[in-house]
């Protein structure tokens, strides 16, 4: 019989708070009708994780009302705080890993049905853009197209800030989150990132600081924003 595996990175802490180990242990997957250590969230997020849904989009960690998970040394939800929990699902609810229905999605964006034999989207038009501004579009990767479009509605009073990724500046490979608020920090996080970064998790910022965000993202960590945005207030007004 294969070994069942592991459950969702639960540090265990000493009576001091100090991390003992890299798991609180061992829960069966799927998980039992019988009483566990760990909130029937946690569980329920444990399974997603272990059963290689987790997109590490960082949704769980950014709607978290209490501060309970953060990132491990590869981005994947860990337990900070296990005390802190409450049960209130959020992180399972969040999750773009959890479920999607397609057909659902693209008749409540688009309007129509959608074509599971064709999952690219519905297009009017395609276009091809580059930034007007020459010294951006050089120090860009494509073009400088999304940097320009954000220092635009910044200039333009429509956006207070942009939840993007710029480069870890111990591993310049590593993207990080963060909330831009200024132009040199939008110019500065120009170019693609091609790491996994867990974007979402600046929702836990920008719903205590008020003003309106821009978000630049994978299709995971968007539909993490959708999936968050209709479980809470003021993300979605963010």
């Amino acid at each position: 019989m294969s070994e069942r595996p592991l459950s969702l990175r639960i540090l265990k802490e000493d009576s001091c708070g100090q991390a003992k180990g890299r798991f609180l242990g061992q829960m069966s997957w799927p998980a039992s009708d019988q009483a566990s250590e760990a909130p029937r969230a946690l569980r329920g997020l444990a399974r997603i994780i272990e059963g290689g849904l987790c997109h590490r989009c960082g949704s769980c960690i950014g709607i978290c009302p209490t501060n309970v998970l953060g990132t491990d040394h590869e981005d994947y939800p860990r337990v900070d705080n296990l005390s802190a929990c409450t049960d209130c699902d959020l992180c399972v609810k969040v999750c773009p890993g959890d479920e999607f229905n397609f057909s659902s999605h693209h008749l409540s964006t688009l309007g129509a049905a959608g074509n599971l034999s064709s999952t690219h989207g519905k297009f009017d038009k395609a276009v091809l853009a580059y930034s007007s501004d020459e010294n951006l579009r050089q120090a860009s990767t494509s073009g400088g197209l999304v940097t320009q479009i954000l220092l635009h509605l910044l200039d333009s009073g429509d956006i207070d800030g942009a939840l993007l990724v710029t480069s870890d500046q111990e591993r310049l490979w590593k993207g990080r989150p963060i909330l831009a608020r200024s132009r040199d920090e939008i110019i500065a996080a120009a170019k693609s990132k091609y790491a996994i970064t867990p974007t979402n998790v600046s929702f836990a910022q920008i719903r205590n600081e008020p003003g309106r965000y821009a978000l630049v993202g994978l299709p995971c960590q968007i539909h993490g924003y959708l999936k968050a945005a209709a479980l809470d207030e003021k993300i979605r007004d963010r």
